[in-house]
């Protein structure tokens, strides 16, 4: 696993014991630092006892003095709807908190990456839909290419679980704004905005909110590359701020499944059927996806054209890419086609958790019948009226 030396011999508090906090406990304690942890749920508590940890009430401490650094978990409420008062009480006695994701990258040593042959890379990928299936569908093509790479963050094992960096290997990262708004250092070399839409409006205390907790991946994150879905207001923005720094500059490439590009430096964008790579005015090169094109869709052209930019940004010509991602599958969950009865097709699309992910799946099929489960988040469900 990966350790860092920096943590050694400090005093750290960990709040949260699922699996995310678990792997935080391990990584911190082979990294020799000094920790204890809690959890509000009695049943996470017995198993980190069980496991060898050792319990402290975080919410009696009244004295943070000599405590170094307080890790969360991402289900612990940061900042809205109101701070978690553990969250609360290490803030007041100015204590740094930080997550999974802020120890994982300040732990990296890059300038020690000159040992291998073929530098590792980082990629990290945001967004309100499709994050998973980019991540695989990225993880897939480099598996098929016996490019080593290792998957995992909000989806997959917690990214301190990962083994240490191989030769040339690739790391990809699914980041939700959860992980991105509580972490202290996000160093990726290619990050990615697939798109934007309302969610988690509750955690993050409205649409701003949630959307700058995205942003910070691209604020602070200092990527080799940063590859911006602009098929919502929110990604045109991001990415006009991005190419408005001059130290940025060039090193952003905007992608589309619904708009020509042309106008760009360098663009990747769908026309009439056909994944079109442009720099200026010359088309670099072209797919056929016109007879992949009813499991592609709108949603799932985003994600295709957003792995293509990744894997052209690590050098992996467009032909290697489209012969890969005809041997991709999906993921289940979406989409999915459980079973046909009496003529009638059962779609599991449990994975789409709020209303604008439902009216991708529900725009693929007609005469449908809707079941719905859960609680309504903030942004409504009144998107769904219009696809039914």
């Amino acid at each position: 696993m990966i350790v860092s030396e920096k943590l050694k011999g400090l005093q750290i508090f960990v709040l949260g014991l699922g699996r995310t906090g678990l792997s935080i406990l391990d990584f911190l304690q082979h990294s020799g630092a000094d920790i204890v942890c809690w959890d509000d749920n009695e049943s996470a508590r017995a198993n980190a006892q069980f496991l060898g940890f050792r319990l402290q009430d975080l919410y009696k401490k009244s004295n943070w003095k000599n405590s170094d650094r307080l890790i969360i978990s991402p289900g612990i409420s940061f900042l809205y709807p109101e701070p978690h008062k553990v969250v609360k009480n290490a803030r007041e006695s100015n204590v740094k908190i930080d997550n999974d994701i802020g120890l994982f990258f300040s732990s990296l040593n890059k300038t020690d990456w000159d040992r291998f042959q073929k530098k590792p890379k980082v990629v990290a990928i945001t967004g309100s839909n499709g994050k998973s299936t980019t991540s695989f569908l990225i993880h897939h093509i480099l598996q098929e290419m016996g490019i080593p790479s290792e998957i995992g963050g909000n989806f997959g094992k917690p990214v301190l679980s990962f083994k240490p960096f191989c030769d040339g290997e690739i790391k990809i990262i699914e980041l939700s704004s959860y992980q991105i708004e509580a972490a202290q250092c996000l160093q990726p070399d290619i990050s990615v905005f697939l798109n934007f839409s309302p969610d988690h409006l509750e955690r993050h205390g409205g649409m701003g909110g949630y959307f700058y907790a995205k942003q910070r991946l691209f604020m602070i994150g200092d990527a080799e590359r940063n590859i911006i879905g602009i098929d919502e207001q929110e990604g045109k923005f991001l990415l006009h701020y991005l190419d408005a720094d001059g130290l940025s500059n060039g090193l952003n490439m905007p992608f589309s499944s619904e708009n020509n590009l042309s106008n760009y430096r360098s663009s990747i964008f769908m026309k009439k059927g056909f994944l079109v790579e442009k720099k200026g005015a010359e088309q670099v090169a072209s797919i056929d996806l016109r007879s992949e094109i009813n499991w592609l869709k709108n949603f799932n052209l985003q994600n295709i054209c957003a792995a293509y930019a990744v894997c052209r940004s690590m050098h992996i010509s467009p032909k290697i890419f489209s012969e890969n991602l005809k041997t991709f599958k999906g993921l289940p969950h979406r989409n999915q086609l459980v079973l046909v009865q009496g003529g009638i097709k059962f779609i599991n699309d449990s994975k789409a958790t709020n209303a604008k992910s439902a009216v991708n799946s529900l725009n693929l099929h007609s005469n449908v019948h809707l079941i719905l489960g859960g609680v309504a988040k903030r942004g409504g469900i009144e998107d769904l009226i219009d696809s039914m």
